[in-house]
């Protein structure tokens, strides 16, 4: 295809863009707090008053427009792309020529036949013969004007660059569809890991991101994010919630659920009382994949069971048999794997701020469990962590449309050794440590347990938010 026509539809479909309006969609961005649940008593009076904007539902007025403007976007970009490549080909060849006239490997050299040959459907003009000497001053003129004539007639190549450019800086749009439809299917490792820079660099004021606190076993990062409001000066260090997911590799939604949680907590601040207050003083320190490894693996062919329900991570035993239950990997054997040392590394290294509360983040079940999980006996601090884990299941059900999580004691389930839940209690010292199992119920066919249909998951992060947020102000008595 001619380049003058690459251009063309390039710039066709630029028009959408430049037609957008900008204004209203940064409207739809500041609306789209995570979910309606967010909206306190308060601000639903509010709401009913029509002073408050239901986002929802401008999301989905505007969402055939911005998957169209994503596909239009789709299509300039490799446009562009393929404009550029182009160009750079045909200056290449330029370049050749010149380079084999001044190598002096031809005295004479039909050029303009030669580089039509080179590249096909490029000049709009007859090619006409034409040679050069090999001095010097004949060469850069020959030279710019071959480029000059090939610059104006294939494209100009400002406006190529220009389109990148308007891209680039038409940030609001592409972070629109990011926050709108991020959630709308699971996403992979490297897009979770773009998106947790994309909020540091996007929310400087609120967001910490730690693009490795470790090394797993095939050396791949594990991302912690950190969430609270930076400008909150108080007399003594924040206490910590901390929250993590994906320590097994197929509970896909526990990991969207976190970053669902991690988006709304960014988004609520000043736009949500609790979330605001929550942030003025507490921390947030999120892991949303402890087992990057094992995830991944899961992606080869999430047709296939033998990848898509993979749970352990991927160290290869001596035995040959692949992996370790990195939730079976804190107990008084603990830490063999690097991705578990990392983690409680990190928890320990901080000395002068405490961590109140932590959440381990499963599928599937619908219960919040608190420790022990290694015994029947209840713990020294039952006393407060079975309140507080009740209403945390009772939060659940209040937002979620009455759906029910159960609260109980870990150990009742089936009791376990070596869970992230009893470290933090007893080899950390947290108060506050329980154990979610998301979405679905016990009791759903094995088709559903660890594979909950896309439109499950912006209910599940909303499960999570809920128990979260009672969580936090519970830890610190708000």
């Amino acid at each position: 295809m001619e380049l003058a026509k690459i251009a063309k539809i390039t710039k066709d479909q630029l028009s959408f863009i430049s037609n957008a309006n900008i204004s209203f969609l940064s409207e739809v961005i500041a609306a789209d707090v995570a979910s309606d649940l967010l909206i306190g008593p308060e601000d639903k009076e509010k709401l009913q008053k029509g002073k408050v904007t239901n986002c929802r539902v401008i999301v989905n007025s505007v969402r055939d427009e911005l998957l169209k403007y994503e596909e239009e976007r789709r299509k300039a970009r490799e446009a562009s792309e393929l404009c550029i490549e182009q160009v750079n080909q045909i200056f290449s060849g330029i370049n050749a020529i010149i380079d084999m006239v001044k190598q002096d490997k031809c005295q004479s050299f039909n050029a303009g036949i030669s580089f039509a040959a080179l590249f096909p459907d490029t000049l709009n003009d007859t090619p006409t013969k034409w040679s050069v000497s090999s001095k010097s001053e004949n060469l850069t003129k020959k030279e710019r004007s071959l480029k000059k004539r090939s610059f104006i007639n294939l494209f100009n190549l400002f406006d190529t660059f220009n389109i990148i450019k308007i891209f680039d800086t038409v940030d609001i749009l592409h972070g629109l569809h990011l926050e709108i439809f991020f959630f709308d299917d699971f996403q992979s490792y490297d897009a979770f890991k773009l998106k947790l820079e994309s909020w540091s660099s996007r929310y400087p004021r609120l967001v910490k991101f730690i693009p490795s606190i470790g090394k797993t076993i095939e050396y791949r990062d594990i991302p912690v994010i950190h969430i609270t409001d930076m400008n909150t000066v108080l007399n003594s260090p924040k206490p910590i919630v901390w929250i993590q997911g994906g320590q097994h590799a197929r509970e896909w939604a526990a990991i969207s659920s976190v970053m669902y949680l991690t988006n709304a907590l960014i988004k609520g601040f000043n736009r949500n009382s609790r979330i605001t207050n929550l942030l003025e003083k507490v921390e947030f320190i999120i892991i949303p994949i402890v087992n990057p490894d094992g995830y991944v693996y899961t992606w080869i062919d999430p047709s296939n069971n033998v990848y898509r329900l993979w749970r352990k991570n991927r160290r290869v035993n001596s035995d040959s048999s692949i992996g370790v239950d990195l939730n079976r990997n804190w107990g008084p054997y603990a830490f063999s794997e690097p991705e578990t040392s990392a983690v409680s590394s990190y928890a320990k290294s901080f000395v002068s701020q405490k961590i109140v509360a932590s959440l381990d983040v499963h599928t599937y079940g619908q219960m919040v469990l608190r420790v022990p999980g290694y015994q029947k006996t209840p713990g020294p601090n039952e006393g407060v962590l079975k309140p507080l884990g009740d209403k945390m299941a009772v939060a659940i059900k209040a937002t979620t449309n009455n759906i029910d999580y159960v609260s109980m004691l870990s150990a009742d389930l089936a009791p376990t050794g070596g869970g992230a839940d009893d470290w933090f209690a007893e080899g950390n010292n947290v108060k506050y440590s329980y154990t979610i199992e998301m979405r679905p119920q016990l009791d759903q066919p094995a088709d559903i347990k660890f594979l909950l249909p896309l439109d499950q998951i912006r209910p599940c992060g909303e499960d999570l938010i809920a128990s979260v947020l009672t969580l936090a102000e519970g830890a610190i008595a708000i």
